[in-house]
């Protein structure tokens, strides 16, 4: 089971003298924020982009990690068993279905809005089971 984390790190660059490319992140300092793909305790893989890229901003989620599932699938075992984690940052459709594409599981974190409250707690007791990895 190859567990693949996602998440950014807001790189505060409000000090430097020379500042070509910074733009204000989302904790209002001028930097940079790196999309940032962690195996374990390795970074494996990182897009540097301008402080206003937010977590799940444009493609680079979607694509780093059609990106790396392939290179996985084709280096190491073509039948590796893949999840990807991440925050809520990342609570997108559009990474949910590329991940089912890729036949990728996934466990990223969402808001508990009362309509999903609702579904669930209408959802009959035989939908919910134990999951062992």
């Amino acid at each position: 089971m190859i567990y693949l984390g996602i998440d950014t790190m807001v790189m505060d660059n409000d000090d430097a003298e020379q500042r070509e490319g910074v733009e204000p992140a989302y904790k209002k300092v001028k930097g940079f924020q790196p999309l940032q793909i962690f195996w374990k305790r390795m970074l494996v893989d990182a897009i540097f982009r301008n402080g206003r890229a937010h977590r799940n901003h444009g493609n680079h989620a979607a694509r780093t990690i059609a990106e790396l599932v392939r290179y996985i699938r084709r280096t190491y075992a073509a039948d590796a068993s893949i999840v990807v984690v991440a925050g809520a940052g990342f609570f997108d459709q559009k990474l949910f279905a590329l991940c089912d594409r890729l036949n990728v599981g996934y466990i990223i974190g969402g808001k508990l809005y009362e309509d999903i409250t609702e579904y669930i707690e209408k959802a009959p007791e035989e939908q919910f089971a134990e999951y062992y990895a």
